[in-house]
């Protein structure tokens, strides 16, 4: 993943050296295991039959959404890594959803209501 800059784009690497590929149990254990969302951005593919299968994203997760449906694609799908390869591109703005307090969401512990 490469970050917009305003003197424009970086070059891109668009030739991988190799890839990994996990089976999808192993890949669902090992982020269990860590806790930790490994997936950066909107650098996934996915075969439609799979997004279909695991039911798509779920909005009502502001905080979880993207490795919850990871999790949800693992458990049905192998998980492939393209090394060296930039996949996106990122813009940062001040009002991205990762920058968001959800402090206040009727969902969470810290909620009044």
């Amino acid at each position: 993943m490469e970050t917009l800059f305003s003197g424009g784009l970086p070059a891109r690497r668009t030739v991988g050296r190799t890839w990994i590929i996990w089976s999808g149990a192993d890949w669902l254990r090992d982020r269990c295991r860590t806790g930790y969302n490994v997936v950066a951005s909107p650098e996934v593919a996915m075969r439609p039959l799979v997004l279909r299968t695991i039911g798509g994203y779920r909005a009502d997760l502001p905080h979880a959404g993207d490795v919850e449906m990871w999790l949800r694609t693992s458990a049905v799908s192998d998980v492939g890594f393209l090394v060296g390869v930039d996949q996106a591109y990122s813009r940062h703005y001040a009002v991205n959803m990762n920058k968001r307090d959800f402090s206040r969401a009727p969902h969470t512990a810290n909620s009044s209501t």
